[in-house]
């Protein structure tokens, strides 16, 4: 009998538990990373070897499916109802590679993922040290690092930002500014990245230890 009871007892309390659990926010819209083509620079580049590039690496909130709001004195707070329709890790990859693909004129330039299984003679890693919604502001900044995939040297390092003004809610205006600041960035690395694997970089990549 005191068994029955102290089951009875305990489901009750469980039952009791669950019964308070906060329900499960809903966002009311779910973005994705959609680079204003009309606002980017569409000038062809030449990568002239393949690059795999990773997943951007960096603080979990900021790269999750969450929209991060900062306030003047650097508190961070989640926009309850907005959010990124895939990690934001995930969206800045996927529009890093397309970015690079659609611009790129040379042949011997392929950009794959580093979950693809593909060997390339360069490696992109990076870091996004900033992807919030400000006060009126939207700011994405990042720090790229480029690799040999044989050796392990580092070719070359630098760091790119971005900040989009913007008037309107936080949670349509504020997420668009974001969405776009994170275009821009993207884009700067595309630029960017045929200057800095010249001969010479390309010469430490092929080299031995």
């Amino acid at each position: 009998m005191k068994k029955t009871a102290s089951f009875g007892l305990s489901a009750l309390l469980l039952a009791g538990c669950v019964s308070v659990l906060p329900e499960p926010v809903v966002p009311d819209a779910l973005y994705r990373f959609q680079a204003d083509k009309a606002a980017l620079n569409n000038t062809p580049i030449s990568v002239p070897v393949g690059v795999t590039i990773y997943e951007p690496e960096g603080s979990a909130l900021l790269l999750g499916r969450s929209v991060v709001f900062e306030n003047a004195n650097g508190e961070l707070k989640v926009i309850g109802n907005a959010q990124w329709s895939d990690p934001a890790s995930r969206l800045f990859q996927s529009l890093l590679i397309n970015r690079l693909s659609d611009r790129n004129n040379g042949a011997e330039g392929q950009f794959v993922t580093d979950r693809s299984g593909a060997r390339t003679p360069v490696e992109l890693k990076w870091r996004v040290r900033d992807f919030v919604i400000h006060e009126g502001e939207a700011r994405c900044s990042v720090r790229v690092t480029l690799l040999g995939a044989r050796n392990r040297v580092i070719v070359s390092q630098f760091d790119l930002s971005e900040t989009v003004v913007f008037k309107g809610k936080n949670n349509i205006a504020g997420v668009q500014a974001l969405n776009q600041c994170a275009g821009q960035v993207v884009d700067q690395v595309v630029t960017t990245l045929p200057s800095k694997l010249d001969q010479a970089a390309l010469e430490a990549v092929s080299r031995r230890r």
